[in-house]
């Protein structure tokens, strides 16, 4: 709020001292303000074309990584690396069991636009009251990007 009210005096004051600066001022606000909403704007439309799924797969995979992943790259560009963070829910519920998700999965195998890749993950901490009695594959399981490197250019 105080931050607000310092660039308010500054920008009156600067208005009173060099009325022709207003203009200046405002174009350099619309530029840096387009430019960061186009940059966001980016971000998640590379985002939006890396699907993961995951699964609870103990059959699948080892004992240690019980976590069947699928990254999928519906980009034109071939992905080069990825982060991503894995989140389980109990039936019916809209609560996180897998509150730490400062673990952040990554996976840097290449690959290429139109393609998947599958490999197993270390299952996440899970908080301590859904780990009394919880059966993991009655959970559903499911992942969110964090961040994406594409190769440019192609």
């Amino acid at each position: 709020m105080i931050l607000w009210l310092i660039l308010a005096a500054i920008l009156i004051v600067t208005v009173r001292l060099w009325p022709r600066a207003i203009v200046f001022i405002l174009i350099a606000v619309a530029v840096v303000g387009t430019g960061i909403f186009a940059w966001t704007r980016h971000i998640d439309s590379e985002r939006a074309q890396i699907a993961i799924s995951v699964t609870y797969d103990p059959s699948g995979c080892p004992a240690a990584r019980p976590m069947s992943v699928t990254i999928r790259n519906t980009s034109p560009l071939p992905l080069e690396r990825v982060t991503f963070s894995i989140h389980a829910r109990k039936p019916g519920y809209s609560s996180v069991v897998t509150p730490y998700t400062y673990k952040q999965y990554e996976s840097d195998k290449i690959i290429a636009p139109g393609e998947s890749f599958s490999t197993c993950y270390p299952k996440p901490l899970m908080d301590r009251d859904a780990k009394a009695g919880t059966d993991e594959a009655s959970l559903e399981w499911s992942a969110s990007v964090d961040n994406v490197y594409l190769r440019w250019p192609p």
